[in-house]
């Protein structure tokens, strides 16, 4: 009991200094970026820049680029960081925890070591060895020499280093596109129109994060931030609403042409949008008059034939004999529906909610079609506000810049609600 008292002040201790060094990290970030200028910016000659600050005067730009990256590095090491350890935290407090976690928690002190987090570092290196006190090594026995030989260790491990060599070889595919995004994002202007040196890896003092600041002035993001809310709160509600009603319909209503319709539903999945991008901009525009109008952006979304079947999987799962039982007791069907099945399937639901949300987000090709500027989204605003003029080229390292930024809402909406997602998929994925 005091070893596992000991072990928890470790914890509990090195995750304040954690949260500490986060917000002094936060406070430094937000001071030097708002110390960059872009009226000293010269793309043509890409001349020095120098700022005062305290009582340190013409202090080199590459000096304050070193210190938000530090900054920066610190913040991305310590927050994920903070969040796994909180939980090692909790089941240490309830004494679910194996020895696996105190190699956690040294790994969790080396990170912090690497974020010059020195007291959260020592802290959790201790807390890992504590771990290994409390939970000491077990030495499996056979019970034979037969179970020994069946059991093959070098075959595990072979198995075990081709898995997580395999694994690592597609997380490089899918993270070398978002690293070239950063990568480019944070460029000088002789950097990036340099043909003969190219860059994939960049010094903290060659990371200019002014570029963001200047894509932030050169696009009014409140603005197509604010349209593009709008358009994915209505698109999701409606859709969230045409789902869940055709979904119950098509699980548990019985009537003529059922199967036959949704059979129907299903084709249509097999026919390409681009099909029927034309007919459908006609109808927006010169049937319906709603050219440039949130209309023609929320109600040709809100129905889809994919999430009706997503959930109808779900729905599918719920046992008739829990129906036919509501259904003695005088439930309705829209009773039995907001009172038992929507809350069996909540996970399902918001996985949909989710998945609709971040492709309201990220749509392009039909708001582009349908809007003019005042209704443009945010996504097409990343290729509208960065084209020169002159040239009529974009300047691909603003874009970037403008691009991390709005996906950073997208990768924290996914880490919060990630074990929805895979919960709501697996649910619907057991039987059909």
């Amino acid at each position: 009991m005091n070893n596992n008292r000991k072990l928890q002040n470790y914890v509990f201790y090195s995750m304040m200094a954690q949260l500490l060094w986060i917000f002094i990290g936060l406070a430094i970030f937000i001071y030097f970026y708002s110390i960059l200028d872009i009226s000293k910016i010269d793309n043509i000659y890409d001349t020095p820049r120098y700022y005062d600050f305290l009582w340190y005067n013409n202090v080199p730009e590459t000096t304050l680029n070193t210190i938000i990256s530090i900054s920066v590095l610190s913040l991305i090491i310590n927050i994920p960081s903070l969040v796994l350890n909180y939980k090692n935290f909790k089941n240490l407090k309830e004494e679910h925890f194996e020895r696996s976690t105190g190699y956690y928690e040294i790994i969790g002190g080396a990170l912090a070591f690497l974020s010059t987090n020195i007291p959260s570092a020592v802290l959790y290196i201790l807390a890992g060895l504590e771990i290994f006190k409390v939970r000491p090594k077990v030495k499996k026995k056979f019970k034979s020499k037969e179970l020994e030989k069946l059991d093959r260790p070098y075959l595990r491990i072979i198995v075990n280093i081709l898995s997580f060599t395999g694994l690592t070889l597609l997380a490089l595919i899918i993270i070398i596109p978002f690293y070239w995004m950063i990568v480019t994002s944070l460029m000088s202007w002789s950097t990036f129109q340099s043909t003969t040196d190219v860059k994939f890896f960049l010094k903290f003092s060659e990371m200019f994060w002014i570029n963001y600041k200047e894509a932030f002035s050169k696009a009014t993001f409140g603005l197509y931030i604010k349209n593009t809310l709008v358009v994915a709160f209505w698109t999701t509600f409606g859709t969230v609403i045409t789902t869940i009603l055709s979904a119950f319909a098509f699980s548990r209503l019985e009537f003529k042409g059922r199967d036959f319709l949704f059979t129907l539903l299903l084709m249509t999945m097999m026919i390409p949008g681009e099909l029927y991008v034309i007919t459908n901009f006609v109808t927006i525009s010169s049937t319906l008059n709603w050219y440039n109008t949130f209309n023609a952006l929320i109600f040709p979304f809100v129905v889809d034939v994919f999430y009706i079947f997503f959930l109808r999987q779900t729905f599918k799962q719920i046992p008739d004999s829990l129906y036919k039982a509501a259904k003695v007791d005088g439930c309705s069907d829209f009773k039995f529906l907001t009172r038992v099945m929507i809350p069996i399937a909540a996970p399902t639901l918001i996985t949909i909610t989710i998945l609709n949300a971040l492709g309201t987000w990220n749509a392009y090709i039909w708001p582009r079609l349908v809007t003019e500027k005042d209704h443009y989204l945010v996504s097409i605003i990343l290729r509208q506000s960065f084209v020169d003029a002159d040239t009529g080229f974009p300047d691909y390292r603003l874009q970037m810049a403008a691009a991390s930024i709005i996906t950073v809402p997208i990768l924290i909406i996914f880490l919060i609600a990630r074990k929805y997602i895979m919960r709501g998929v697996g649910r619907s994925g057991i039987k059909g």
